[in-house]
């Protein structure tokens, strides 16, 4: 097998000995997170707004029906490049002091459930409206149940998965809106950043676990070697573990942390193809797991 220079710079070889957790606490504020509602009234739709309440609502108006959604992102650039993320949670409070809807009932009406997506394209708290919102995606989208109260907390939502996403593609924030979009009469009216100087312990907080790899070390083991090539690669890498004294198992995960592939390798020599045409651009990383706990992480660029 050939190997070169620059096959030697991209690859990342290293003996994990441990990995450090971290909990990081996010509570919203002016200043530290981005945030916007808009709707789709006559008079309204090319405007947003930003007052002390997270308005997500089909209501009436004038007799007219329309629909409050809300834009939310959290500054997620305090985890370190390379973490992986274990878990997420979202709180919101309910703003019964807010005028919207039926004024001190916020989570009101029989069809009120919420649904929570990840933002996929940027946007601009200055010129936001209904008419350029960003587009969104289902994918891994997290549901708030129809409250069984009208004044009704929502507090731990597992968010895990939307914030791997975010954090993993891009951090353009959570969209909020109503399951359903016909059914006036119906809300769910939280607390906003904006409520942060009055009373912060009721504004939208994001909770979340990541790990950090520790105790690094460059590893010349003759019963521990994995290579992969080409490297980078665009439709099949072969990852070659050879002299490997043990059964282990090969792991390709993504920067957040997410498993793609897995597959036990066998005690003298293995060549796995590993398919990455359905992979995105950008880095992940291999790792070579034996049995008697050592592992040894390589990095891929796919292009």
């Amino acid at each position: 097998m050939k190997r070169n220079i620059m096959l030697a710079l991209l690859l990342l070889t290293a003996k994990v000995g441990m990995s450090q957790s971290y909990t990081l606490t996010l509570v919203s504020k002016p200043g530290n997170s981005s945030f916007r509602y808009i709707n789709n009234s006559p008079t309204d739709a090319g405007s947003n707004y930003a007052g002390t309440g997270m308005v997500i609502a089909d209501w009436t108006s004038g007799g007219i029906p329309y629909n409050w959604r809300v834009l939310l992102k959290f500054d997620l650039s305090a985890i370190p490049s390379g973490s992986v993320i274990d878990s997420a949670f979202l709180s919101v409070y309910a703003d019964s002091l807010s005028p919207s809807g039926n004024s001190g009932y916020p989570t009101w009406g029989t069809d009120n459930a919420v649904g929570i997506y990840r933002l996929t394209a940027a946007w601009d708290t200055a010129t936001v409206n209904w008419y350029d919102q960003p587009a969104y995606t289902a994918t891994d989208s997290v549901i708030l149940p129809q409250s069984t109260v009208t004044s009704q907390n929502y507090l731990r939502v597992n968010v895990s998965e939307l914030v791997k996403d975010e954090y993993a593609s891009g951090n353009h924030g959570f969209l909020f809106k109503e399951l359903q979009e016909t059914t006036p009469l119906n809300s769910m009216i939280f607390f906003s950043p904006y409520n942060y100087t009055i009373d912060s312990t009721v504004v939208p907080k994001l909770v979340i676990k990541y790990r950090n790899i520790t105790g690094v070390s460059n590893v010349n083991s003759s019963n521990l070697t994995m290579e992969m090539y080409p490297n980078p690669g665009r439709s099949n890498v072969n990852i070659e573990v050879a002299n490997n004294q043990g059964e282990g198992n090969i792991e390709v995960r993504d920067i957040s942390g997410k498993m793609l592939f897995a597959q036990q390798i066998s005690a003298t020599h293995s060549i796995i193809n590993l398919k990455v045409d359905n992979y995105a651009s950008g880095i992940y990383f291999v790792s070579l797991h034996k049995a008697d706990g050592s592992v040894l992480t390589k990095k891929l660029v796919v292009n």
